[in-house]
């Protein structure tokens, strides 16, 4: 289903490709692994190598290897962007922690899609993490950019306490 109903142009390229079978992995971890315990959790390359066993991507097998390595080392260049989400009192703030055993904590953050701009980069991964459906930044500043590409939005007087 990812790769049926995409544009032509996104076909032509591998990188294209693996953000489709990536945005798919996602979507396999998130609802079918967590609404079914017996299925098997599986890793990106352990997804993308089952992947190209599907009849578009099936002539090209021989070469995932190649193709994985060339999209892992494309995809660390991406620019990142996310939010710093607070409270009124700008005191406490919301971190997240990734999904993988032993992961660390951090502001929502995520990788931007292509013509993407930063602060809906930020509203969306803000969105997809924490299934907000009102994030608005506090403004176009940016509180950080950092030299790796990652860009930090605040967004205030947001978090609300159940009393």
């Amino acid at each position: 289903h990812f790769l049926l109903n995409v544009p032509k142009e996104d076909l032509k390229s591998f990188k294209r490709i693996l953000f489709l079978v990536e945005q798919a992995h996602w979507f396999y971890e998130d609802y079918s692994v967590e609404q079914n315990p017996s299925i098997k959790t599986l890793s990106l390359r352990e997804f993308t190598s089952l992947s190209f066993h599907c009849a578009a991507l099936r002539p090209y097998i021989a070469h995932i290897d190649d193709i994985y390595k060339d999209f892992t080392s494309y995809k660390v260049r991406i620019p990142v962007t996310g939010l710093i989400i607070l409270d009124k009192s700008y005191e406490p703030c919301l971190l997240v922690e990734g999904w993988k055993a032993g992961a660390s904590w951090s502001f929502p953050l995520g990788k931007k899609n292509k013509d993407e701009e930063d602060h809906m980069c930020a509203i969306r991964e803000g969105i997809s993490w924490h299934r907000l459906d009102e994030l608005q930044p506090a403004g176009n500043d940016v509180i950080s950019r950092g030299s790796n590409g990652l860009t930090l939005f605040m967004v205030a007087s947001f978090l609300m306490y159940a009393s």
